[in-house]
């Protein structure tokens, strides 16, 4: 395990401190109708974390949208956000980690123009 710990440093694909150097990215997924679509789904074998969500909704009308961390099967909720025509960011109380076969899904319940959930994630393995 230590050969592989090592490995994993010296070809910059694993940090000890925190997020793999050049890897922060913000992914979005915008709704004009009541769907559900994947933010971010990495690929196989690696972990990125969440570091902030927000909500961003066209026009002024109502909207009620979804976040959740999903396994194809089974969904575990982020947040379930209604309100009228302003962005805001969203809190929540733990880290999120996201991988392959558990990842981010945004489910648009309801909007008057559109609705786009944005993520900041960086790589940490």
């Amino acid at each position: 395990m230590q050969a592989l710990n090592t490995m994993g440093q010296i070809t910059n694909m694993q940090s000890q401190s925190g997020p793999i150097p050049g890897t922060l990215a913000i992914k979005t997924s915008t709704s004009t109708t009541a769907e559900s679509t994947i933010v971010f789904q990495p690929d196989a074998g690696q972990v990125w974390q969440v570091i902030a969500l927000s909500i961003l909704p066209a026009g002024s009308g109502s909207y009620r949208g979804i976040a959740n961390l999903y396994d194809g099967n089974n969904a575990v909720e982020l947040f379930d956000k209604s309100g009228t025509g302003t962005a805001e960011s969203l809190d929540y109380d733990t880290p999120i980690f996201i991988s392959s076969d558990v990842y981010l899904r945004f489910t648009v319940v309801t909007v008057d123009t559109s609705l786009t959930l944005k993520a900041a994630v960086a790589r940490v393995r």
